[in-house]
């Protein structure tokens, strides 16, 4: 049986072929004598191994077997089965990879997953796996396809796996599968059950352990008097009864005793037992909750003693008052018309000191609206116009103050005539002041405009010269005259006849010019004048007038506003003097009103009536003889009792208190006669609860008790189960033995100097020394046997210390094909090898290829190879010994954005 084709599409690093109208990458003609794959590292060569046993087991083990240094979790979320590039194509492709036969027989497997490792992972076999597993195996299991990759398989990672990576009984355990002896290995390992023994052993403690709890037990039920387990249950049951008939007739418990009052006939020892420790538990709480109870009635009768000392105490009291105090004088005094009288003086008082203070926000806002060294008319009139207000505050000043030259300096101050001459002298000096300032204003107004005109007429004049000077005119370009005797006579330039009329024109302009700028400087000059006379005015008036005022002002209001302190402090002194008095009387007046209540609620209290028309002589025959003799006999009684004594209203009260505080906090109804009931109803449950407390277990014999139970109802199983046991461990021994000594048989047969495996060691020669092996099947420790590779003097090799790592490689490479080619496991006729010459020399490489061509050249050797190499002379020095062979070549040159560029051979 042997593979002719693979056909690979979107798995690992094979995408879609695009010279392939299926896009298939196809390696056909695999069952040619040598088939070799060559090429650059990562090109593929590897992934070819994969699809053909993803394709037949639907595992990847060279990967998947990788979780413990990856991770699990990592290799979900890694792409290592579908082929990616990175492009929109990804998410459609479907991994496909299918195997034809020789015999035509073709199977296919297809996946959507990106890893076998996903959660949702799902591959999809056409073809029946049970045919499959006849082709290709000896001995048909449904789980053991993967024995083929085990037997004619050999990988890169697992080269050395044999020898370097695994322990002597791994080693065995790879070799036995080699052999096709590991059905026998399970065999023999399932029938060495060491737990067997302990549970064995386990199970006899236990029934040991029934018998002596039982003895212990039945000890300490005959020491506590209560007979034997049947025995103590009747005595038990009996009391439950009676807890539970009482119970039945309880009005006032809150909580069960009993659970299951109809069920306890039928209790066992531990059934009885929890119940008496639940009844004692139920006792503890009833007696907690009885003296509960007793504290509170304890307390509630003593709060009811107190009362009513405390009300005696209050009835002599109050009798004491009635006759202490007489209502008729009481009714007699009244305060009402005193406080009217003050009430109404204060009304008239808070009006005037009202009165004084607007005076002062008065003359505060006038004097506040001045402006700082600026005098004016209106300013002054109403001044004066506030003065004549003044006169109603001197009244009220006079009124409070006895302070005569105060009230004379104030009257003078606000002087009418004083101001009104001022007035005058102001309104004429504002006048005469307005007056010169108009002056100066139109003055300027006019010296403006002159100025203006001359300054044009100026500059007509210059343009004029400039004309006739520029044409040498003799007369007057504008009234185009020429006579000028008549301007300025007394001139010598005019008057010279030698000169021209030019001349004497630009002589005439000239003298113009001049002339008018004299008369602007003349009225200039007259202006500062005026505005001088103003300025002396201005600084007289200020003097006379401005600062006078302004100072006077200042003057009134520093008096105005201590005059207005003065009174208002003397205003409010008074104003709270007369309050002062209306509060006196007001309280006297309460006192009075109190006192007259207090006697009508007394006398109500005393005499059981209204109080309306006074009776002295029934208040006079009223004795308090008795009720203190009453009241001497429930101290007495309360001293005994409580231990209280010394003791007075205050004690009582404080007492009180306390008693109220402790009540507090407790949630029970504050009821004695209800207390009273369920006390006596607590007490009567105590009394038969307690007949059940013989009959207690201490802790430890209670769980010595519950192991006995628990495993007493087990007995009868339990030595069921050890005669069961003992006899199944009869069995497995017979069993281990024979499968052992089976074992060994085969493997000494086929593993025992194996000629084949020395044959190609021999072949390829990799050691100077250690030239011979064999494989040896020795005991270990422990009673296991472990198979070892040893030397021709019978002794252990240490692989990793001896040999180099293509020496390694090589004698792995020996056992695997000298155990494969002997092997009865796998009916494929073809062997594949991963990259099998690394590390190897020129004369390694030499003898290994020799070796093959002596297998493929073999007559007994009905098997061809499958190789791949990443050494391009290997593949070259292969190609040219086996040319005489049937050999594919498949040569991987290159890498595409859809995998592999193969140059087929």
């Amino acid at each position: 049986m042997r593979i002719k084709e693979v056909c690979i599409k979107n798995f690992r690093g094979y995408g879609e072929n695009l010279n392939d109208p299926e896009g298939f990458f196809r390696f056909k003609d695999l069952n040619n004598s040598l088939v070799l794959l060559s090429g650059y590292n990562g090109f593929g060569k590897t992934s070819f191994f994969d699809a053909i046993e993803w394709c037949i087991t639907d595992r990847l083990n060279r990967i998947q077997n990788l979780q413990n240094i990856m991770k699990l979790d990592n290799l979900k979320k890694s792409n290592y089965l579908k082929f990616h590039n990175k492009t929109e194509k990804d998410e459609n492709r479907v991994v496909e990879v299918s195997i034809c036969f020789e015999d035509g027989i073709v199977i296919k497997r297809s996946s959507k997953s990106n890893s076998i490792d996903e959660a949702d992972y799902k591959s999809e076999f056409l073809s029946d796996i049970s045919l499959l597993s006849d082709k290709l195996l000896y001995d048909i299991d449904e789980d053991n396809l993967g024995d083929v990759f085990r037997t004619n398989f050999l990988s890169q990672e697992n080269m050395n796996g044999i020898l370097r990576a695994k322990d002597p009984a791994q080693r065995t355990d790879e070799f036995l599968k080699l052999l096709g002896l590991d059905s026998i290995k399970k065999i023999s390992d399932k029938s060495q059950i060491r737990k067997l023994p302990s549970v064995i052993n386990k199970i006899s403690k236990k029934l040991v352990y029934i018998n002596d709890s039982k003895k212990e037990l039945e000890d300490i039920f005959a020491n506590n008097g209560w007979g034997n387990f049947e025995e103590y249950k009747v005595k038990v049951k009996g009391i439950i009864k009676e807890i539970a008939h009482f119970e039945e007739k309880c009005i006032y418990l809150d909580e069960k005793i009993i659970k299951k009052e109809s069920d306890f006939e039928y209790y066992d020892v531990k059934q009885c037992i929890n119940e008496v420790n639940n009844c004692i538990l139920k006792l503890n709480i009833i007696i907690n909750k009885y003296i509960r109870y007793s504290k509170i009635l304890d307390l509630l009768v003593e709060e009811f003693l107190i009362n009513k000392m405390i009300n005696l105490y209050g009835t002599i009291k109050s009798i004491m008052f009635l006759k202490e105090n007489n209502i008729s004088e009481l009714t007699k005094i009244n305060y009402i018309d005193k406080i009217i009288y003050y009430k109404k003086n204060l009304r008239v008082l808070e009006t005037e000191f009202d009165k004084c203070d607007g005076y002062r926000d008065l003359w505060n806002k006038f004097l506040n609206k001045r402006e700082k060294n600026k005098m004016t008319n209106r300013l002054l009139e109403e001044f004066i116009d506030k003065s004549k207000e003044t006169f109603e505050f001197i009244k009220l000043f006079g009124k409070y103050s006895n302070n005569y030259d105060e009230l004379n300096e104030l009257k003078k101050t606000v002087k009418l005539n004083t101001w009104k001459k001022i007035l005058k002298a102001n309104q004429k000096y504002i006048l005469n002041i307005s007056k010169i300032n108009d002056t100066i204003e139109s003055e300027k107004e006019l010296i403006k405009i002159s100025s203006e005109i001359n300054d044009k007429y100026v500059t007509i004049l210059y343009d004029v010269r400039k004309y006739i000077d520029d044409k040498n005119l003799d007369y007057c370009p504008i009234c185009f005259n020429n006579d000028f005797s008549k301007y300025n006579k007394d001139d010598s330039i005019l008057n010279n006849t030698s000169i021209n009329n030019k001349e004497k024109l630009i002589n005439i302009i000239d003298i113009t010019v001049k002339g008018s700028n004299k008369e602007i400087e003349l009225a200039q000059k007259k202006l500062e004048g005026k505005i001088e006379t103003l300025k002396n005015l201005q600084k007289i008036y200020q003097e006379k007038i401005v600062s006078k005022v302004l100072n006077n002002f200042k003057g009134i209001r520093n008096l105005y506003n201590s005059y207005f302190c003065k009174i208002e402090i003397k205003l409010q002194w008074i104003i709270n003097c007369h309050s002062k008095h209306i509060n006196t009387f007001d309280n006297k007046s309460k006192k009075i009103e109190n006192r007259i209540n207090a006697y009508k609620k007394i006398y109500k209290i005393v005499f059981d009536k209204d109080f309306k028309d006074i009776s002295e002589k029934e208040i006079e025959n009223i004795q308090t003889e008795n009720i203190e003799v009453i009241l001497n006999k429930m101290e007495e009684n309360y001293n005994k009792k409580y231990g209280i004594y010394d003791l007075n209203i205050d004690i009582l009260k404080e007492r009180l208190n306390t008693i109220e505080k402790l009540l507090g906090n407790y949630n029970e109804e504050k009821n004695m006669s209800l207390l009273k009931k369920k006390i006596n109803e607590l007490n009567k449950i105590i009394n038969i609860i307690q007949k059940i407390t013989p009959y207690e277990f201490i802790t430890k014999n209670k769980e010595m008790l519950e192991e006995y139970v628990k495993y007493s109802k087990k007995e009868d199983n339990l030595k069921t189960d050890l005669n069961e046991l003992e006899k199944y461990k009869t069995y497995i021994d017979i069993i281990n033995r024979n499968s052992i000594i089976y074992q060994r048989k085969m493997i000494e047969e086929r593993l025992d100097n194996n000629p084949l495996i020395q044959f190609i060691y021999e072949k390829i020669n990799p050691h100077p020394f250690f030239r011979k092996i064999k494989i040896d099947y020795s005991n270990a420790r422990g009673g296991n046997k472990w198979i070892n590779i040893m030397d021709d003097s019978s002794e252990n090799i240490f692989l990793d210390h001896i040999f180099s790592s293509a020496q390694l490689n090589i004698l792995a490479l020996s056992i695997f094909l000298g155990l494969s080619l002997n092997q009865k496991i796998s009916k494929l006729k073809q062997f594949f090898l991963d990259d099998p010459i690394q590390s190897m020399d020129d004369i390694n490489i030499l003898t290994f290829i020799d070796l093959l061509r002596a297998i493929i050249n073999s007559k007994s050797i009905d098997s061809n190879i499958i190789l791949s190499t990443h050494e391009s002379n290997f593949a070259k020095l292969l190609s040219i010994k086996m040319r005489n062979n049937n050999v594919k070549i498949f040569q991987f040159i290159g890498y595409g954005e859809e995998g592999p560029k193969i140059k087929v051979q």
